[in-house]
């Protein structure tokens, strides 16, 4: 099993979708968490870039600029702006890392894996089709919330489109500092 190293990575993407309609939803938490990056880590002014389909910032690790991404394509058309990036400068799929909502995970848990993701997952679906590999590293946030797991009765994407509570926005905020702790080996 690889160990996740923060110095080896050289693009972050949030997943999530664009507007209004979809602010602070569920299935936004990867673009919550990018956000949350970019303010503890000092990023550069965010700017949009339609020939990466993106917004687009970058910080610095271990002495090195890391892009930061939020593809402006729409969660099921992530892989548009990721391959875009990646062929442009030259990031192969280990050097990524996407962060995204995870409905197999309870809300306030996270999971940082390699090639490991939620059984449906539109978003990693794109990436892997074009990249043509799931060897690429994930930020799973967990957004399962309701009182039985999976529960059918509200279906999983009428769910993830939801927006989340004031209270598990408190435990979110508790775990994107956690995760970027975890991440760069420091506090926020």
């Amino acid at each position: 099993m690889e160990t996740f190293d923060i110095s080896k990575i050289r693009l972050i993407v949030g997943l999530g979708n664009i507007g209004l309609d979809y602010a602070r939803t569920r299935h936004n938490a990867g673009f919550q968490l990018v956000n949350k990056i970019w303010e503890s880590q000092h990023g550069s002014e965010w700017k949009e870039q339609s020939s990466f389909k993106s917004n687009i910032s970058t910080i610095r690790v271990a002495d090195h600029p890391v892009i930061l991404c939020l593809p402006n394509t729409m969660m099921n058309n992530s892989g548009e702006a990721v391959s875009a990036i990646c062929k442009y400068f030259q990031i192969f799929a280990p050097e990524v890392l996407v962060c995204h909502d995870d409905l197999d995970i309870s809300v306030g848990e996270f999971k940082i894996q390699l090639a490991k993701g939620p059984k449906v997952h539109n978003g990693l679906r794109s990436i892997e089709k074009i990249l043509k590999t799931d060897n690429y590293w994930r930020v799973r946030i967990g957004i399962e919330n309701r009182p039985v797991k999976g529960n059918s009765s509200i279906a999983g994407m009428d769910y993830a489109l939801g927006r989340f509570t004031t209270e598990e926005d408190e435990m979110l905020n508790k775990t994107y500092e956690e995760i970027v702790a975890q991440l760069f080996g420091k506090n926020v």
